[in-house]
């Protein structure tokens, strides 16, 4: 019933260290009413590897399913881009988180 969903905005952090099932999340709160994703473009990988044996003795890891956008497009190698990006710098996060900052400033508004 809808006196029981959350009416409030929502902020999601999200940074290029976001992958595989996190970005399936990303994807499911950005459908969410009132939600914002904020920060970087995640890392882009569906992941779930398996192995698999090469005939010279090497095995090498592959993703095994491919998580896609709503349009049916595939994010791997791309990422999700956020609603709102913020790209801080390392010398920016030695004193402070700008992606924090803006989400925390988006719900004030």
């Amino acid at each position: 019933p809808k006196k029981e969903r959350f009416g409030k905005p929502v902020v999601v952090l999200m940074s290029k260290y976001c992958m595989s099932s996190n970005e399936a999340f990303l994807l499911m709160m950005r459908q969410a009413e009132k939600c914002q994703l904020v920060g970087q473009t995640s890392y882009g990988s569906s992941g779930n590897p398996r192995g698999k044996a090469l005939p010279n003795g090497v095995e090498i890891m592959l993703p095994s399913w491919k998580v896609m956008r709503l349009d049916g497009t595939v994010f791997e190698g791309e990422g999700l881009k956020p609603d709102v990006e913020v790209v801080p710098t390392a010398k920016e996060l030695e004193k402070r988180d700008p992606i924090l900052e803006k989400a925390l400033e988006l719900l004030r508004k």
